[in-house]
């Protein structure tokens, strides 16, 4: 059986290929990166097939690292591989990143437990261990450092993953392991091929819990006087001209194109009410497993404080929750104070930052923060 594998949990691109009868890895490519495994992954995996000789028809399994790591690379992964699978007709199986991890240094336990401990920040960690076999002892969780010691076992324990260093500073009989602050594509794959294909697709592991207020669930929206409906390729002229209007560095309507052919994605676009259907504004929406984010959100300047961007929010929410989309995810630059009081009015909270993530012409750069809402 071969297996395609592709991880983007974490702070690297990977993909792999695996041959289950003859235990070969015929194909793996890994770059480190912080932020772009959108842009990469797929270039990355038809390099890799190219380089192999190997057509997509000849693939049986997908698999895909499911988290916990970053709220945006989990689902690029999983929407890449679900859409995948769709396309191929083969299962997509999910492996959790702690697992993966684990595997990948088995060899280097000699009988002892291995701890699986990846940085959350905050002074906090995600951490499952697993006995020498690789059987989980733990369920995984997210806990504090502070809190660490409590949860791992006595006596000496192998860990890896880039929050071993860490726990080795404060916890005793900790040794880290030479190599795997990432895991590799190959290990992903062998862990898949051990595992029955469920029913579902993957879904997306996280353990840190939702910071969001409870009222937000039944977050409800006040409509403008707006016609919305869901945009298609033939509209690319229309959001990028809109998108024009609203930032000094606008996608043209390729970039939107590629964006909205992704798996998972939607676009809707609201017009005037009435004859006149001039476009406002759009809201480009990609949803993986039961997550979704925001990837943008305009409204022309001139549409703007008339409840137009309040419409559009509220309608791909309903639009979400209909399809079975449990959380909402968006980032926004810290410095854009309106609207981050936009989405705090309308439920979201923050999660976590990006540090540095945006650059200015003046070459200064600013935090990327996370924001979620449950729906």
């Amino acid at each position: 059986m071969l297996i395609l594998a592709v991880d983007t949990a974490l702070a690297a691109c990977s993909a792999g290929l695996y041959d289950t009868a003859s235990g070969a890895v015929i194909g793996e490519r890994m770059e480190p990166m912080a932020r772009g495994h959108a842009e990469r992954l797929a270039p990355m995996v038809d390099a890799m097939m190219r380089q192999a000789g190997t057509a997509f028809s000849d693939i049986e399994r997908i698999a895909v690292s499911t988290g916990p790591g970053t709220f945006t690379g989990v689902r690029i992964g999983i929407a890449f591989a679900r859409g995948l699978s769709l396309a191929l007709g083969c299962p997509a199986v999910g492996v959790s990143t702690l697992e993966a991890l684990a595997a990948g240094v088995q060899q280097q336990a000699a009988g002892r437990p291995i701890a699986a401990i990846i940085d959350a920040r905050r002074e906090a960690v995600y951490v499952q261990v697993f006995s020498a076999d690789l059987q989980p002892e733990r369920a995984p969780q997210a806990v504090l450092l502070a809190d660490l010691a409590a949860l791992l076992p006595d006596g000496d324990v192998l860990a890896v993953g880039s929050g071993a260093a860490l726990a080795a500073r404060s916890c005793k009989g900790i040794d880290v392991a030479g190599r795997g602050e990432l895991p590799h594509p190959h290990v992903v794959a062998q862990l898949a091929a051990r595992k029955q294909p469920g029913a579902a697709p993957p879904r997306p592991l996280y353990l840190r819990p939702p910071d969001a207020k409870q009222q937000a669930r039944a977050l409800k929206f006040k409509p403008a006087r707006v016609t919305i409906a869901e945009a298609g390729s033939g509209h690319g002229e229309v959001l990028a001209a809109i998108h024009a209007e609203c930032l000094p560095k606008p996608w043209n309507a390729r970039e939107i194109a590629q964006l909205s052919a992704m798996p998972g994605t939607r676009v809707h676009l609201a017009c005037q009410a009435g004859e006149d259907l001039q476009p406002l504004g759009f809201v480009m929406v990609r949803q993986a497993a039961d997550e979704a984010e925001i990837i943008m959100l305009a409204t022309r300047p001139a549409a703007r404080r008339r409840r137009v961007a309040t419409s559009l929010l509220g309608h791909v929410v309903e639009v979400l929750k209909a399809g079975g989309c449990t959380t909402l995810h968006l980032e926004v630059d810290e410095n854009n104070v309106s609207a981050r009081a936009f989405y705090g009015a309308a439920g979201f909270s923050e999660v976590g930052r990006r540090k540095g993530y945006y650059g200015h012409p003046d070459g200064t750069r600013s935090d990327a923060v996370l924001m979620q809402i449950p729906l």
